[in-house]
């Protein structure tokens, strides 16, 4: 059992070299979200890849001087569940590539770039 908002607010400090200079982070954690089963390191690494890719879309929009973007994460309870929302004002997914990207190996980065893990379903 473990605690999805301490694991998120861990990971978001620890992604703060990623998003620090090009955004601001507001949390919407549910404070009576349950705790749950699971592999902690596991979404602690897919909430750090996700908060990197946010930073990237955002560093790669065109903003005026000085202005930032911004991440959003929200987590709330649902019946039986528990629901994590992403939100970034970044430049966007492409339309033209929104079919493939959980296509296992697809990736939209230069080869070196990312860890390769990309959102295929297992």
């Amino acid at each position: 059992m473990y605690d999805l908002n301490r694991i998120f607010e861990t990971t978001i400090t620890v992604a703060s070299n990623a998003w620090r200079y090009c955004a601001e982070v507001e949390t919407r954690l549910d404070p009576e979200l349950p705790k749950v089963h699971g592999l902690a390191d596991e979404i602690g690494q897919a909430m750090l890849n996700i908060l990197i890719n946010a930073a990237h879309a955002i560093a790669g929009k065109d903003r005026k001087e000085g202005e930032k973007g911004r991440i959003i994460v929200s987590t709330r309870s649902c019946p039986g569940q528990v629901e994590i929302c992403v939100e970034d004002d970044g430049i966007g997914i492409p339309e033209t590539i929104r079919p493939r990207i959980c296509d296992p190996f697809f990736t939209t980065r230069m080869v070196g770039e990312g860890t390769g893990q990309g959102l295929a379903a297992p």
